[in-house]
């Protein structure tokens, strides 16, 4: 799906435009904003990377781990 999605897209214009986000960065509600303005000003794709503290991912590794 992505996949086609870009090669339709390289049909229409030889570069892309990708962007890259931190969600919830500085607040939730203006990420949404970011990504609303992007979509609109005609970003092709967007990443979207969910954050996670060290600690809680430190945590989240060693209950695994210790299973």
């Amino acid at each position: 799906m992505l996949e086609q999605y870009l090669r339709d897209r390289r049909q229409k214009q030889e570069i892309l435009l990708m962007t890259h986000l931190v969600l919830g960065h500085p607040h939730y509600d203006t990420s949404h904003r970011h990504v609303e303005s992007m979509v609109h000003a005609g970003v092709d794709l967007n990443e979207l990377q969910n954050p996670i503290s060290e600690r809680r991912w430190r945590a989240a590794s060693t209950s695994r781990s210790s299973s």
